[in-house]
């Protein structure tokens, strides 16, 4: 947490409050979670795009003339990190780390706060060439399963070099597709009714379309329904998701399936607490 569409959520709230507006100082609480160039570079440069890369969030910062350095700033949220809008930088509430102060023209100042009770999450700041570019220090990336190209024929392609994975560690995997973590992981697997301890190998054609169907229109209503809070993660106002109360398997281990109301299972795959039903998502028959 959080997965993309979480911070796709907070792309989208925080976007028609940063862009158009200045960076007129940086407060860097703790240091450490800044990496790259240093704040003090990004001092008078202007927010002009917010974008998102599987579960990074990116905001371009252009020059006001064209010998300026322009900057990608990306932020990683990792597990706790929170990153919300306030109309001061004080109080700085608990767990603080990092407060941006943007001004605009004709608008009253705004912070931006990054917030974070594990201090996993980052800031990095990379020199840019165009806002259409992405900084390549980014790690390597599978397709966006929310871009109209991604598909049953482009996961084919993505799964194929895989092919002993279970399908859980590979939709956990951000080199095959950008953007799912644990939640929605177990949530694909469940709408495509295929057990997370299938291997990507075993996939004929038809399960390998129910599977990037399942893919988009998962992430796509958790996308609409502002996220999944289940304890930290908030949009850009403080406001909790809600697709909390419409997940089938994920924490729900031992209760009935939605669907059939055989108890829910759950067990260790790829590392990571995995639920699914396994009358709805059989295995391979012997």
């Amino acid at each position: 947490m959080p997965e993309l569409p979480e911070v796709e959520t907070v792309r989208r709230s925080l976007d028609p409050f940063v862009v158009g507006r200045s960076v007129n100082r940086v407060i860097l609480d703790t240091p450490s979670v800044w990496c790259g160039a240093g704040p003090d570079a990004i001092a008078g440069l202007t927010v002009t795009r917010s974008a998102r890369r599987g579960k990074y969030l990116l905001f371009f910062l252009a020059p006001t003339h064209a010998a300026g350095t322009a900057y990608w700033l990306v932020v990683h949220l990792r597990m706790t990190g929170r990153l919300t809008l306030q109309d001061a930088p004080e109080p700085a509430r608990k767990h603080t780390h990092v407060r941006i102060e943007l001004d605009g023209e004709t608008m009253p100042p705004i912070w931006l706060i990054f917030q974070d009770t594990r201090r996993f999450g980052r800031f990095s700041l990379y020199p840019a060439q165009s806002a259409d570019q992405l900084p390549a220090a980014l790690p390597r990336l599978g397709p966006e399963p929310l871009e109209p190209s991604f598909g049953a024929e482009l996961l084919a392609r993505q799964l194929s070099g895989h092919s002993r994975l279970n399908l859980k560690a590979a939709l956990l995997n951000q080199a095959i597709v950008a953007g799912i973590g644990n939640i929605y992981a177990d949530e694909i697997l469940f709408a495509s009714r295929l057990s997370p301890q299938r291997l990507a190998g075993s996939l004929d054609d038809a399960e390998t379309a129910r599977l990037a169907d399942a893919v988009r229109s998962v992430l796509l209503r958790a996308v609409d329904l502002c996220g999944t809070t289940l304890k930290d993660y908030v949009d850009g106002w403080n406001r909790k998701g809600s697709f909390q109360h419409c997940l089938m398997v994920y924490g729900r281990s031992g209760q009935p399936c939605r669907r059939c109301s055989l108890a829910v299972q759950k067990k260790k795959l790829a590392g990571r607490s995995t639920h699914w039903c396994p009358a709805c998502q059989p295995g391979l028959p012997d």
